[in-house]
């Protein structure tokens, strides 16, 4: 894939797995936003760190962990100034625990099919 179609194509592919367990996750825990819309957004507005890792080019493997770390960082907070300002969420110890939690299982889940759709596309052009 060309270096030009490579970022929106991981951009794409990092929204259709995150936002989904975002909003899904939010909602076992109870967070309801008023407008049944807002729960989407404010899972795709998490996405804006994307750009931003992306930016830091080619990592080695303790750098790439280390940027994801910070990332997570970053949108736990987010989602949990979110969770309690228009989700509803309790003001309480466990909410920036599980907006942190969420925030792994996202970004965890987008870099394991990530990486699994390299290493197919790899061995596809192998084949």
């Amino acid at each position: 894939m060309t270096g030009m179609l490579q970022w929106p194509v991981a951009y794409l592919l990092t929204c259709l797995v995150e936002i989904p367990i975002v909003v899904a996750l939010g909602r076992g825990l109870g967070w309801h936003p008023r407008r049944a819309w807002e729960a989407a957004v404010a899972a795709w507005l998490l996405q804006c760190t994307h750009p931003l890792l992306w930016l830091a080019g080619s990592l080695d493997l303790p750098r790439l962990v280390l940027a994801e770390l910070a990332v997570i960082a970053v949108e736990s907070i987010a989602l949990w100034w979110w969770a309690v300002r228009r989700a509803g969420a309790p003001r309480s110890r466990a909410t920036p625990v599980n907006a942190l939690i969420i925030a792994f299982i996202a970004n965890a889940s987008s870099v394991l099919v990530g990486v699994a759709l390299s290493a197919i596309l790899r061995w596809a052009d192998l084949a």
